[in-house]
């Protein structure tokens, strides 16, 4: 299973973005973008939420890797 890192370098990578533009997104700067991606440090939570929100995964997923990497509420198609 992979890791945080790398859960948070697929999600980044799917959403297409690099790390400049997420951190720009996030207010951060580009090195703390690779010090995730490389479990060399460990986001907040409120990182970590605002991940979730702009890299469009769930928590659970980004944290866990358990669960779908999609939140279940966009996944539910309205009939």
């Amino acid at each position: 299973m992979p890791d945080f890192g790398n859960r948070l370098r697929k999600a980044r990578l799917d959403a297409r973005y690099t790390q400049t533009t997420l951190a720009l997104e996030l207010d951060i700067s580009p090195t703390q973008i690779s010090a995730w991606e490389n479990n060399r440090e460990t986001p907040s939570f409120r990182h970590l939420e605002k991940l979730s929100r702009v890299l469009t995964v769930s928590l659970d997923w980004l944290i866990l890797g358990v669960g779908q990497a999609i939140p279940a509420y966009l996944s539910v198609q309205e009939s």
